[in-house]
């Protein structure tokens, strides 16, 4: 669990009143994650994003810092915590990472970046560097598309979340199960955006599809086009069936490296999205950035695949 709020950076890091303040709520949030049994909760952070002034993108890490050690001596019983890591680049992110490694966290969170599928670039290279500095286990926050999970496999990032599986449904977005694309369902949505028939059959999909012919509905996606928060559930649904599917793909081929190259190589020229990722992957490796060790067994893929793009 997390919590979070929106902060002026620059009265944050001069008032002692609103570091105070936090403190307070950092111990409200272990509080609440002991009450409710969480797995799992992480330090209260201050996001440092492309938005926070670079003059004081420093005395904010520094301050996420103290704020991530005084978690430690407040972390209920039973529950890991996870220190969240912030940066603006592949080295502040490093340093950061280092130093929170050296304490006892269970594992180690990034985020920061602008919930986007145009910032894969910067999601690959913050996670790199995460990756480079510990062998904790690693947590991505802020996912927005399958293409994101192929590359936390090979970094060897064991969870992340997202809320674009609901945030697309909101506005109507569809994501393609084969594809990762997201087609707009919306009522006013220009016909040929929406799907006669839908290429899915989870329990929702399957539901969507009895509905439009006990209705007659002129294209099976208007059963997720209609108004209302039940509908936007069902899409939010089904978009979330289509990521569990897509980690579910990609945990079984990490367990055959042969299987793995043959689906990776294959998506990777189907999903530009990825292809940008991985040639970020080729830059940061060009660079010796310390990559190499948290490629381990996938290295040699890595490099295969990174040498035909």
């Amino acid at each position: 669990m997390r919590n979070g709020f929106t902060v002026n950076p620059g009265r944050l890091i001069k008032s002692k009143k609103s570091q105070e303040i936090i403190r307070e709520k950092q111990k409200v949030v272990m509080e609440l994650a002991r009450e409710v049994g969480a797995e799992v909760t992480f330090t209260y952070d201050i996001p440092i994003t492309d938005t926070t002034p670079p003059d004081m993108r420093v005395a904010l890490q520094k301050l996420d810092i103290e704020n991530a050690l005084f978690s430690i001596g407040h972390k209920p019983s039973g529950i890991k915590l996870y220190g969240i890591v912030h940066g603006w680049d592949y080295k502040s992110i490093q340093h950061m990472a280092k130093i929170l490694d050296e304490y006892d966290f269970d594992g180690l969170a990034v985020g920061g970046v602008t919930p986007s599928p145009a910032n894969i670039a910067q999601r690959t290279e913050f996670v790199s560097a995460l990756a480079s500095v510990t062998d904790k286990p690693l947590h991505c926050l802020g996912i927005t598309g399958i293409s994101d999970f192929y590359v936390l496999a090979i970094l060897q990032v064991s969870t992340c979340d997202s809320k674009a599986y609901s945030d697309h449904a909101r506005f109507r977005k569809y994501i393609l199960p084969q594809t990762g694309q997201r087609i707009p369902l919306g009522l006013r949505a220009e016909k040929r955006h929406k799907l006669k028939i839908l290429p899915c059959t989870c329990p929702f999909c399957l539901e969507a599809k009895r509905s439009s012919k006990e209705n007659n509905y002129e294209s099976e996606s208007d059963f997720y086009a209609q108004s209302g928060s039940v509908h936007g559930a069902k899409l939010a649904l089904h978009n979330l069936s289509v990521y569990q599917n897509e980690i579910s793909l990609v945990n079984a081929c990490m367990e055959d490296p042969a299987l793995f190259r043959k689906v990776l190589s294959r998506i990777l020229y189907s999903r530009p999205q990825l292809r940008i990722a991985f040639k970020e992957l080729r830059h940061l490796c060009n660079q010796k950035l310390g990559l190499e060790r948290n490629l381990h067994k996938h290295y040699a893929l890595v490099k295969e695949i990174l040498s035909s793009l």
